[in-house]
């Protein structure tokens, strides 16, 4: 099967394209990305970060939870088993935590009812303005759906801060880029950030657009893809099984 669907040959194309995503990425934006990545700032309380449910050490990018505790957990510094809101006894995020790593190689859609794509009109998303603001910044290139989904979770309640706590209308498009504009990058203090904003763009204007986009070159270097399976489509095929025998 693997001969019949010429795997290999797909294999190379895979390694060609990581090599090339990887390289594509300028260092000083993904080391501010993977900051802001892990940073709680971007939460309105203060207590959940992107990696509070994307952890790259949890499930490649995951938490492995069944659903996630996103804002409010009794421990905001807790990942994973364990993490809770003291609330609810069913987590109030609907949905599991898709993993970060390898989201690189998605073309289509993010999230899992692809809400963000791509597709013969280019990206759409379900906001005007982030469609605008993606497309304004990066067009259409590999960061184009991470960036435009680094938009979406700042401003969904249970994830990560409820946007009509600021008085900002939830169901006004405008007003959730208020929101991220104003309140989010305001948390990112000038001396704290404006050095790896300037070493990342080329100069320390903090914006959300920038934000976002930093936090997309950090998910698109997180490319793995070296695996026994690999090693056994590559021909390695005694050495690969045993190595996956032992991984097991």
């Amino acid at each position: 099967m693997l001969e019949l669907n010429n795997m290999a040959s797909h294999l190379e194309d895979m390694r060609a394209f990581a090599a090339r995503v990887r390289s594509e990425q300028a260092p000083a934006k993904v080391d501010l990305g993977m900051k802001l990545f892990h940073n709680t700032s971007l939460s309105a309380n203060g207590d959940t970060a992107c990696s509070s449910c994307h952890h790259p050490a949890l499930g490649c990018g995951g938490d492995n939870l069944s659903m996630p505790i996103g804002v409010n957990a009794v421990n905001p510094a807790l990942l994973g088993q364990g993490r809770t809101d003291g609330i609810n006894t069913v987590p109030i995020v609907p949905r599991n935590s898709p993993a970060t790593c390898n989201t690189a190689l998605w073309t289509r859609g993010l999230f899992w009812d692809n809400r963000v794509a791509i597709n013969g009109r280019g990206l759409t998303t379900d906001s005007a303005e982030v469609t605008s603001n993606t497309n304004a910044s990066v067009g259409n290139s590999t960061l184009t759906l991470l960036m435009a989904q680094a938009h979406f979770p700042v401003t969904a309640a249970p994830k990560m801060g409820d946007i009509t706590e600021f008085n900002y209308d939830d169901t006004n498009d405008s007003d959730h880029t208020a929101y991220r504009e104003t309140v989010l990058v305001n948390d990112l203090e000038p001396n704290s950030w404006s050095d790896l904003f300037d070493a990342a763009f080329g100069d320390p204007t903090i914006n959300y657009s920038r934000v976002a986009e930093s936090i997309a070159a950090y998910e698109a270097v997180q490319l793995f893809i070296d695996n026994p399976f690999f090693d056994y489509v590559d021909g390695n095929q005694l050495d690969a099984i045993d190595q996956l025998g032992n991984n097991l």
